[in-house]
């Protein structure tokens, strides 16, 4: 094969991994080819509600933010840990949703649970402290 017909695989075959939500996973296109030379370890595509049960978002600085999946039915837990005092603003992406401010201390950790609804979260750090927040 030529370069253009397997460009043309590997856009279609990205686009129906993007459509069907599998994703190639983190060999990329390297696992489209009919022969890999190694053999990619077997990868655990997560549903959106076991993606809630174990999100942990980066350490978040100034103006860093972080989407988290919430529970379709029943409630979900965000943690908000802070290495300094600081403060986190918590947004649903469901319509007309007003946000909500999680403060807290040096090594201090608050939770607040909510039932969001399947609707994405987003967790902004709004200080200069660094935060880490956590969602199951």
């Amino acid at each position: 094969m030529t370069r253009a017909p397997l460009r043309r695989l590997a856009v279609s075959l990205s686009a129906v991994s993007v459509v069907s939500g599998l994703g190639l996973g983190s060999a990329g296109l390297a696992q489209a080819s009919p022969r890999p030379a190694i053999t990619a370890p077997a990868q655990h595509v997560l549903s959106t509600p076991a993606r809630a049960a174990a999100t942990q978002s980066p350490p978040l600085y100034y103006h860093s933010d972080y989407n988290f999946p919430t529970w379709l039915f029943g409630k979900t837990r965000l943690c908000v840990t802070g290495h300094s005092s600081g403060t986190a603003r918590v947004q649903s992406s469901a319509p007309l949703a007003a946000p909500e401010y999680v403060s807290v201390g040096a090594g201090q950790t608050r939770c607040i649970e909510r039932w969001w609804g399947g609707f994405p979260v987003n967790a902004m750090n709004i200080t200069y402290s660094r935060l880490t927040v956590r969602a199951s």
